[in-house]
């Protein structure tokens, strides 16, 4: 399962993406891990409205934005 350093506990991509844009650019993550969401296996039910050759938050799926998400900061002794 995956927790958060910053955060301390579990959220969905959404919940991530949302705290970043509220927070500028003071604290930029080194990156952000999606896990797969719980219906990864299944049809994709629900379509994408972006563009594909542009990768953007905009295109995301509904299960990706709901997905378990775990943000990494630089310089932290669990990396090694």
């Amino acid at each position: 399962m995956a927790t958060s350093r910053k955060f301390g506990k579990q959220f969905s991509l959404n919940e991530i993406i949302e705290e970043l844009a509220q927070n500028g650019d003071d604290d930029i993550p080194e990156s952000i891990t999606i896990m797969p969401p719980e219906n990864c296996n299944a049809e994709v039910m629900d379509e994408d409205s972006g563009d594909e050759e542009l990768v953007s938050l905009q295109n995301l799926l509904g299960s990706q934005l709901r997905a378990t998400a775990e943000v990494q900061y630089g310089n932290s002794c669990d990396d090694w």
